[in-house]
């Protein structure tokens, strides 16, 4: 008798906590869905940041070379003064 009711007891259990067959479905494709779209994500951020990244870095090089252009001027001033 007490197998019976051990078993009896798995088989609600299962149906009750266990997602049946249709239900583990939907789950799965709906996290999948989830992942895809997360990875879709991830993929645009990381290709936004890497527009940003080259866009600041020509910056750099541009405020690098004005400030060297005027680093030459005031080097040129200064030596024309003396």
């Amino acid at each position: 008798m007490g197998h019976y009711a051990a078993a009896k007891d798995v088989v609600i259990v299962n149906e009750t906590f266990l997602p049946q067959e249709d239900v583990w479905r939907r789950w799965a494709s709906a996290a999948k869905l989830l992942v895809d779209r997360a990875a879709s994500l991830t993929t645009l951020a990381l290709d936004e940041a890497r527009q940003a990244h080259h866009v600041v870095a020509l910056e750099l090089s541009e405020a690098s070379s004005i400030l060297r252009q005027w680093m030459a001027r005031l080097v040129q001033i200064v030596s024309d003064s003396m």
